[in-house]
């Protein structure tokens, strides 16, 4: 079954999938007062911003290289160049990162991104099982280091945090390689973790304020999760996470962010 995309679709999911990066913003300021570490921190959050773009480019063009290589496509040679150029500029934006972040850091972003890696190929290789939980681990971490970067010391809030953005960004990549799932028998557990995702975010953000671990209007988050009833309704089986809940789930992940973002301005001040 082919999927049909609008032209605008790529591009909203290629931001969305940015979003672990900028995202904890909404809950504590990613850019200090003091002007040197503001100064510091901007150039961290871009440099992360783009080794997350070049990454992905890399990714997209080898997964070409190497269907074209695989049914011998004239392309091949096309794709190829493509792949080492979008490597090499990989290469040089994580150089920089590295100079601008410490070696424990450092290491989680490159763990971060190469299992986003094997989530993209697990569902291009029809294991949807294994690349929704690497989806919801790597962006997750990513998460943790962008909080990482302001928070004074891991604790577990943070977790809870980034494990909240993660998930809820899983199910909008759930819905995005739909596709992979044709012609195979999805597993049982797909549709439960599917909809665990969607709802997990916002239920997490909304306990923490609940117990007072984040500021009690952080609690309005669970309403976020308010659509995700009819969204439900829409996916069944065989096609269990259709196309058409990509929409679906991906407006309520931004409506948690928007939400998470008047949360922010709504309180002032530093949580931790």
């Amino acid at each position: 079954m082919a999927t049909n995309r609008a032209f605008w679709e790529p591009i909203v999911y290629s931001l969305i999938r940015l979003s672990p990066i900028l995202a904890p913003a909404a809950i504590v300021p990613l850019i200090p007062s003091d002007p040197i570490l503001a100064e510091i921190q901007i150039k961290r959050v871009l440099a992360m911003l783009a080794l997350l773009i070049t990454w992905n480019m890399t990714e997209g063009a080898m997964i070409l290289w190497i269907k074209a290589r695989a049914e011998a496509s004239e392309r091949t040679r096309g794709f190829q160049i493509a792949t080492i150029i979008c490597a090499g500029l990989a290469l040089v934006v994580l150089q920089y990162l590295r100079s601008l972040s410490s070696q424990g850091v450092f290491l989680l972003i490159l763990t971060a991104i190469s299992i986003r890696g094997m989530a993209r190929s697990a569902w291009e290789n029809g294991r949807p099982t294994s690349g929704f939980i690497a989806s919801i681990v790597g962006n997750s971490l990513l998460a943790l280091i962008a909080l990482l970067s302001v928070a004074p010391a891991l604790d577990w809030q943070c977790g809870v945090v980034a494990l909240a953005i993660g998930s809820s960004l899983g199910s909008v990549e759930a819905s995005w390689h739909s596709g992979a799932l044709n012609g195979i028998k999805p597993p049982k557990s797909l549709p439960a973790l599917f909809r665990v995702s969607v709802c997990i975010g916002p239920i997490l953000i909304a306990t923490l304020g609940t117990l007072h671990q984040l500021p009690s209007v952080y609690a309005l988050t669970c309403v976020s999760i308010i659509p995700a009833n009819s969204l439900f309704k829409r996916s069944s089986p065989p096609d269990i996470i259709p196309h058409r809940l990509l929409r679906g789930s991906a407006g309520i992940y931004l409506i948690f962010l928007v939400i998470m973002s008047a949360c922010k301005l709504y309180e002032s001040g530093r949580l931790w």
